[in-house]
């Protein structure tokens, strides 16, 4: 009596971990072969909460040492989109939304340290964050290192506003852009992730060369004006982030 009762406590205690292992952990899901293209999506790097807007510059550089060793080639979004024509592969973009002011301090250092590439999109007059001022931008963008993309001026939801704005908050991001960057701006971000058919068209017209998304895949062509990309978590951990490179899913 005494052993079944222990042995039915063993099998559901190996049962509950199997769940929680299966619940933070998939590991289960289809690998995406190594030369398909993969795209990062961050936000801020510092020191605070970890989580799916902020990652620890010592958790960013463990990642990146990692890619490193897996001898992947780091990227701009422009310099994937040449790669797709090229058929260049094991190539990985390295993107950060918003323009929040700790990159310059955090993953500037980093980028160099790696020989890493970024983009990073910038909404000029995004509200609630600390932004990136116009001398830090320019000086990543002097490194050759950082390319600059644009994201709306406002950080809008294209979704919630009629097409004449769209338009507006597009083209006039663009022209932002390049005026802070002396350089053109070749790339856009939907804000939030949120747009329509008629969007991509909007981006397309307005002279860009590409658009990302929020769609966690890795595919091995995306459409160039609706790339998916991998949204990296702070909280995750280095299997977590194996996995999630690997499948392009996770969960924390």
């Amino acid at each position: 009596m005494v052993q079944t009762l222990a042995l039915s406590v063993g099998l559901i205690v190996l049962v509950l971990g199997v769940i929680a292992l299966l619940a933070h952990y998939t590991f289960w899901l289809p690998w995406k072969p190594r030369h398909w293209p993969r795209v990062l999506m961050y936000h801020d790097v510092g020191a605070g909460a970890q989580d799916g807007m902020n990652i620890h510059p010592l958790h960013l550089a463990d990642q990146l040492a990692v890619l490193q060793h897996k001898q992947y080639r780091f990227v701009t979004i422009s310099g994937l989109v040449q790669g797709l024509h090229d058929n260049s592969d094991h190539v990985v973009a390295l993107t950060f939304d918003d323009g929040f002011a700790g990159l310059y301090q955090h993953v500037l250092p980093l980028l160099k340290h790696y020989d890493a590439f970024a983009t990073i999109y910038l909404a000029p007059r995004i509200a609630g964050i600390t932004m990136l001022d116009n001398t830090q931008i320019l000086a990543m963008q002097n490194t050759g290192l950082v390319e600059f993309g644009a994201h709306t001026m406002d950080h809008v939801n294209l979704l919630n506003i009629g097409d004449e704005e769209a338009i507006a908050q597009i083209r006039n991001s663009k022209d932002a852009v390049e005026q802070m960057t002396n350089a053109q701006c070749r790339s856009f971000a939907y804000p939030f992730g949120r747009y329509a058919s008629r969007h991509v068209k909007m981006v397309r017209e307005a002279g860009f060369e590409s658009a990302v998304t929020t769609k966690k895949r890795i595919v091995a062509t995306p459409n160039l004006y609706e790339i998916p990309r991998l949204s990296m978590n702070g909280a995750a951990n280095a299997l977590q982030f194996h996995i999630q490179f690997g499948t392009g899913k996770y969960r924390v």
